[in-house]
């Protein structure tokens, strides 16, 4: 990290009224905030939410009250943008200290800004083992500076028991070869092709969703074992990061009994390349291939 930037991990479990910032009931794990202290020695503390960067419109004014001063600005996503967008930072407003203001930013000459109490319904802003247990380069949000540039480090909830949560720290982080057992969810971003080792067991969340780049590919080789079992409700979708460029495949090179339900594969060049037996594939949607479908060398 650059001098005068920490990175600030914390444990929200909604133990009060203010133990949460996005005034989300459900919403208990991991929370981020990235601190900038520069300007005239005082801090800038922004959060990093789970739900990712995007581009924002400020839209009317809510209807409710922030806690003590009047109404409160709302802002709605338009498209995702992982490297700028439009981020948030805490600041305490007076002397109501056990009240969390979020201020909004464009840069760092813009630090003032529109400043409003953040209350979004169904914004999620931690991580957490059941909805989104990676922070790296390849996720949305992805660590970077204050600036803008990566950090070449992540975090994986491993696991999670009541109010104990446990982390793994990497540093030097290559999110495109996958070594030791991972799990992904939320929005995943791959630029680079991307292979399982062997022995390491990539799990994919429901309701993930994996955007690739042109020609990027996802492989289990051998020994390893891909698992993307969606659900109705929230299934597993493979998608174009431009919608005009095909990705590759996903290749199955692995006969670990890789295992596909509930996903969808839209925009590949191949949607799925099958090299191994013992793959069990149901409720799953294959379309738009630029070449075919499914490809089968074989399978049972």
């Amino acid at each position: 990290m650059p001098p005068n930037e920490y990175i600030y991990i914390e444990n929200h479990q909604k133990l009060s009224v203010y133990d949460d910032a996005t005034k989300n009931q459900d919403d208990k794990g991991i929370f981020i905030f990235q601190d900038l202290n520069v300007l005239n020695n005082q801090k800038h503390i922004r959060q990093i939410s789970s739900d990712g960067d995007f581009e924002w419109d400020q839209v009317p004014p809510d209807s409710a009250s922030a806690p003590c001063c009047g109404t409160v600005p709302v802002f709605g996503k338009i498209d995702i943008d992982r490297a700028s967008g439009f981020n948030y930072s805490t600041q305490m407003s007076g002397n109501d200290t056990d009240y969390h203001w979020l201020h909004g930013y464009k840069n760092e000459e813009d630090l003032v800004g529109v400043t409003g109490y953040f209350r979004g319904t169904n914004f999620t802003g931690s991580f957490n083992a059941d909805n989104n247990p990676l922070f790296a380069p390849n996720t949305n949000p992805m660590p970077r500076t204050w600036s803008g540039d990566p950090v070449p480090f992540a975090m994986e909830v491993i696991g999670q028991s009541g109010s104990e949560i446990t982390v793994n720290f990497y540093a030097d982080y290559d999110p495109f070869t996958i070594t030791e057992n991972t799990t992904w969810g939320g929005q995943i971003f791959l630029d680079q092709t991307t292979t399982v080792e062997n022995n390491a067991v990539l799990t994919i969340l429901p309701g993930t969703t994996i955007y690739l780049e042109k020609d990027v590919s996802l492989s289990a080789l051998p020994g390893s074992q891909l698992i993307s079992d969606g659900t109705e409700e929230n299934p597993i979708r493979f998608l174009r990061a431009d919608p005009n460029e095909a990705w590759s495949s996903v290749y199955l090179n692995s006969d670990q009994e890789n295992s596909i339900k509930w996903s969808l594969f839209d925009g590949g060049s191949t949607n799925l390349t099958i090299a191994s037996q013992n793959n069990p594939i149901e409720h799953s949607t294959f379309r738009n291939a630029t070449f075919r479908n499914v490809d089968s060398w074989h399978n049972q």
